[in-house]
């Protein structure tokens, strides 16, 4: 009997629909030249969207190699050379560059923890909610219709 009652309980929640499911969050990685994400879609519950560009970092070191080499006088003499880019480099950093360059990098590091927090396997990636993770779609609205799919609505 009581064999019975649970199995006729469980038929009951599986016939049951599927409780839906709002967006409270999405956060996104991308590399905005080789895997760009777009956010094609409005929300109605109008949850945070945080987006991590994972190429930040190379355009990050690249600004920051151009505008102090762009400091650096030429010269035939390779010691001199080198003497000069590290003066332009520790002016650069003297000069407020080094905060610039830090939030940037700071940036960059919570994108890169987040990732590492949530097991990112490749991007571009986005997660709903902070549990459904749909990875190599590069548009929103497709992951959101997967999650829909997925959580029943």
């Amino acid at each position: 009997m009581l064999k019975s009652m649970m199995v006729s309980s469980l038929a009951l929640l599986l016939a049951l629909p599927a409780q839906s499911e709002e967006i409270r969050s999405v956060h996104i990685w991308h590399e905005a030249g080789t895997a760009p994400v777009s956010i094609d879609v409005v929300l109605k519950s109008a949850p945070q969207i945080i987006a991590f560009d994972l190429s930040e970092i190379r355009r990050l070191e690249d600004a920051t190699s151009q505008a102090i080499m762009a400091k650096v006088e030429p010269t035939d003499d390779p010691d001199e050379y080198k003497r000069r880019a590290i003066a332009a480099g520790q002016a650069y950093f003297a000069t407020g560059g080094m905060n610039q360059f830090k939030a940037q990098m700071d940036n960059y590091l919570i994108a890169a923890n987040a990732a590492l927090k949530y097991r990112i396997p490749k991007v571009p990636a986005i997660l709903i909610n902070e549990r459904y993770l749909v990875t190599g779609e590069h548009t929103l609205s497709f992951a959101i219709a997967k999650f829909e799919q997925e959580v029943g609505q």
